[in-house]
C-alpha cells in the first residue's frame, strides 16, 4: 500500500475504503480544519503552515466526498492502475456511447425539458450501476482476488458518464467542501 502525504485516507486518518460513513469523516474533517485554522495562530510561520495544512485537508476531503475520486485514490492506495497506465473501456463501450452522446445532443439541442430528463436520468442510473459495480469489485479486490484492471475500466467508463452529467449541467453529488 502506499502512504504518501497526498494520500487522502492517510491525511483524513480514515480506513481506506470506498464505502464509508460520509458525515462520520465530514465531523472529524471539520474538527481538525478547525483545529489547524490559520486565525488560531499568531506567528507568521504558524500561520502559513496552518494555511497550507487546512488545504491539503480541503484537498483529502473533496477527493474522498466525490465518489468516483474516492474510487481512484483508493485504487492508486491498492496499487492499482492508475487512468494514464489503463484506458481499457469494455468492447463497444464506444460505439454505444456514440449513439448516447448523440440521442443527448438532439436532447439538448431540442430544448424540451422531458428529453433532457429522460437523457440524463439515463446518466443518473449509470452512474449508480457503476457505483455499485465498484463497490462490489473492491470488497472482492481487497479480499484479495485481482481485479484492478477490472476497476479500472468500470472507473473509466465512470469518467465518461460523469463527463455527460457535467455537459448536461448537473451536479455530482457531495460536491461541497467541509
Amino acid at each position: 500500500m502506499s502512504e504518501t502525504p497526498d494520500d487522502p485516507f492517510d491525511l483524513l486518518e480514515i480506513e481506506p475504503a470506498f464505502d464509508i460513513d460520509l458525515p462520520q469523516v465530514r465531523t472529524v474533517v471539520r474538527r481538525r480544519v478547525a483545529a489547524c485554522h490559520p486565525d488560531r495562530f499568531q506567528d507568521p510561520e504558524q500561520q502559513a503552515e496552518a494555511m497550507r495544512q487546512s488545504a491539503r485537508l480541503n484537498a483529502a476531503w473533496a477527493a474522498i466526498e466525490d465518489e468516483e475520486a474516492r474510487a481512484n485514490a483508493l485504487l492508486a492506495r491498492l496499487g492499482g492502475p492508475s487512468a494514464s497506465a489503463d484506458k481499457s473501456l469494455p468492447p463497444d463501450f464506444l460505439q454505444s456511447m456514440l449513439a448516447v452522446r448523440m440521442d443527448m445532443e438532439e436532447a439538448l439541442a431540442s430544448g424540451d425539458p422531458a428529453e433532457r430528463s429522460r437523457v440524463s436520468s439515463w446518466a443518473q442510473d449509470e452512474r449508480a450501476r457503476l457505483r455499485e459495480s465498484v463497490a462490489a469489485l473492491f470488497v472482492r479486490y481487497q479480499a484479495g482476488e485481482d481485479l484492478g484492471a477490472a476497476i479500472r475500466a468500470e472507473l473509466n467508463v465512470w469518467r465518461y458518464i460523469e463527463r455527460m452529467i457535467e455537459q448536461l449541467g448537473e451536479q455530482s453529488p457531495g460536491s461541497g467542501v467541509a
